[in-house]
């Protein structure tokens, strides 16, 4: 790897973390709006404002590139088979987070059958390339993105839970920049 290549993803590096910094202040900020309203609550409001949810305008070009991005940043390898079903499973959670609920009777399938395959081929692909991402990935990187939310014991996400927090990020920088 050449040193401008390096420099090249020490750059998608720094402006990825700060995306995800941006991210958490604004869930902070959100939270605070919150906490605020519930005091207000307990001091004998009876009406709790509500918060705007804001429109999200992402094409679907976007959202492919915004997934793409992700899962290169944590370090899924593009010519792994469960690449192409990670990234559309994470694409039907960003649209409709209920699929992250139903992901053996919903997602799988609709993979399998968009790919010509069987729901648990599109399974097996994607615990591997999940695997393969987790053992390539350096600890700074799967603490910056999955913090306290992955159990050590087991060593790396389950399917679901990979897909549920990238998933779950997309939109939250979605909401950020439609604010």
């Amino acid at each position: 790897m050449t040193a401008t290549e390096i420099n090249m993803n020490l750059e998608k590096i720094l402006r990825n973390q700060q995306k995800l910094l941006n991210a958490i202040q604004s869930l902070n900020e959100r939270l605070d709006q919150v906490s605020t309203s519930t005091s207000d609550v307990q001091k004998g409001m009876t009406k709790v404002p509500e918060m705007e949810t804001p429109k999200l305008h992402v094409t679907s070009v976007d959202l492919e590139q915004q997934v793409t991005d992700m899962i290169h940043f944590m370090g899924v390898l593009a010519h792994i088979k469960g690449y192409q079903y990670l990234r559309t499973a994470i694409m039907m959670v960003v649209e409709d987070p209920t699929n992250v609920s139903a992901i053996t009777k919903i997602l799988y399938p609709t993979i399998a059958k968009q790919y010509k395959t069987t729901p648990s081929r599109v399974e097996r692909a994607i615990r591997h390339a999940i695997e393969v991402s987790w053992a390539r990935q350096g600890y700074d990187i799967e603490m910056e993105v999955f913090k306290n939310t992955i159990d050590p014991n087991k060593g790396k996400p389950t399917n679901s839970e990979f897909i549920a927090i990238l998933a779950d990020k997309i939109r939250m920088d979605n909401r950020m920049r439609a604010e």
